[in-house]
C-alpha cells in the first residue's frame, strides 16, 4: 500500500483518538508510518509466505502502539486502539484494492 495512504491514515486516527494537538506530533506520526512501511517491506521481502506476513503485521501493530505511547505520549488504551484500527483499515483497504484491480 502506498506510503502516503499509511501516513494519512495514521495521522487521521491519531487526530481522532489521540489527545495531543501539538505540531511536533505530526512529524512523529509521519516518521512512525514511514518506519513501519519500510519495516514491513523489508520483512516481507526477507520472509515470504502468508504466516510470516501475518507475523509481520502483528509486529507492526505492536511497534505502532509502542511508538505512539513512548514517543508521542499517547495514553496506552488510545495507542492500542489506534494501532488496531490502523492495521484493520489497512487490511480492509488492501482487500478492496485487490478486488478492484485484480484481473477477472
Amino acid at each position: 500500500m502506498p506510503l502516503i495512504i499509511n501516513a494519512i491514515l495514521l495521522y487521521i486516527l491519531v487526530s481522532i483518538f489521540g489527545d495531543n494537538s501539538e505540531t511536533s506530533v505530526r512529524w512523529k506520526v509521519l516518521a512512525i508510518a514511514v518506519l513501519v512501511a519500510i519495516g514491513e517491506a523489508a520483512g516481507a521481502a526477507a520472509l515470504p509466505g502468508l504466516w510470516w506476513l501475518l507475523g509481520i503485521l502483528v509486529l507492526s501493530a505492536v511497534a505502532v502502539a509502542v511508538a505512539l505511547q513512548l514517543w508521542c505520549k499517547i495514553a496506552r488504551a488510545a495507542a492500542i486502539k489506534i494501532a488496531a484500527l490502523f492495521m484493520g483499515v489497512r487490511i480492509a483497504l488492501q482487500i478492496v484494492l485487490m478486488l478492484i484491480f485484480s484481473p477477472a
